[in-house]
C-alpha cells in the first residue's frame, strides 16, 4: 500500500488536494476499504484543526404558474 497526498492547485475558491492510492494486491474491496480510510483520516484532520471543507452550492429559482406564484424574500 501507498498513499501519496499532494497540495496541487490553489484557486479563489478552492484548495485542490490530490489522493493517489497505489494498492496491492489489486483487490477491490480492500483497496476501497483503504482509499475510505485514507479519506476518513483526511477529514478528521480537517476536523480536529478546524477546517471545514465548502460543498458546492446553487440556488434555482422555477418560473411561477398560477395556482403557485414565485415570491422572492429580498
Amino acid at each position: 500500500m501507498r498513499t501519496i497526498v499532494y497540495f496541487n492547485d490553489l484557486k479563489s475558491d478552492a484548495i485542490n488536494i490530490l489522493v493517489i492510492y497505489w494498492y496491492h494486491p489489486p483487490a477491490c474491496w480492500d483497496y476501497l476499504g483503504h482509499a475510505a480510510w485514507v479519506n476518513k483520516q483526511i477529514l478528521e484532520c480537517f476536523d480536529t484543526k478546524g477546517i471545514k471543507p465548502a460543498l458546492p452550492t446553487q440556488l434555482l429559482y422555477h418560473a411561477s404558474h398560477d395556482k403557485q406564484p414565485l415570491t422572492l424574500n429580498q
